[in-house]
């Protein structure tokens, strides 16, 4: 074999080398932030069934709540949980809703932003009527 061959070679073996170290650092980085991820949808979730406890009149005082700081694992989050009125509008909007009741669900909307190198966020929401845990 001449030298320019040998150098082909190695060339060639060494962009197949780095090639596959590529594929397991981009996996590793994928699974690292999937863990986090999943971690925040646990959050985001502990928090949804802590309505539980609440009675329907409670919820909007008892669960709104700003930039609450989370621990990740290793990470910090930040959670919001907002809770607003929903008017059906099956029944009429407004002043021409037919049973009066302008306030016929609440929506409580838990959001977990998780900062770093690329900002992502988790948000789950549910809407409850006030027959919800009867």
């Amino acid at each position: 074999m001449t030298l320019i061959e040998v150098s082909i070679a190695v060339l060639l073996s060494m962009v197949i080398m780095i090639g596959g170290l590529q594929f397991f650092y981009g996996g590793e980085r994928y699974l690292n932030e999937e863990k986090y991820h999943r971690l925040a949808l646990f959050t985001v979730t502990d928090r949804l069934e802590n309505a539980n406890r609440y009675l329907y009149s409670e919820l909007s005082d008892s669960l709104t709540e700003v930039n609450t700081i989370v621990m990740l694992s290793d990470k910090i989050g930040y959670r919001t949980t907002s809770v607003s009125t929903v008017d059906d509008p099956r029944d009429g909007i407004g002043g021409a809703d037919s049973d009066g009741i302008t306030e016929d669900y609440i929506n409580i909307a838990v959001t977990v932003m998780i900062p770093g190198n690329t900002d992502y966020s988790v948000r789950l929401s549910t809407l409850i009527t006030e027959y919800w845990n009867e």
